[in-house]
């Protein structure tokens, strides 16, 4: 994951790597079609998929990249983003 140079960068992309998956190349089934990566979509598709559901995830760009590989947790960018 190429994460920009920022001034923050969060707790899980500074101790954990997280892997790229391979692009779709054919087509893909699902009950549900979540667009974006991020945490609210991957704790989206998560919840979905416990319920039983079967899932796919699609996004331009990388696992928790963007906003959620900057942010520290909290519910306001502009801390990372700054003013």
């Amino acid at each position: 994951m190429q994460i920009p140079q920022q001034a923050t960068q969060s707790i899980w992309t500074a101790t954990h790597a997280i892997g790229d998956p391979a692009p779709l190349n054919a087509d893909a089934r699902a009950d549900v079609a979540i667009v974006g990566a991020g945490i609210a979509g991957l704790t989206t598709a998560y919840e979905l998929l416990r319920r039983g559901r079967k899932v796919v995830v699609l996004d331009r760009g990388p696992l928790s990249g963007n906003q959620t590989a900057l942010t520290s947790g909290h519910l306001c960018d502009a801390v990372d983003d700054r003013y």
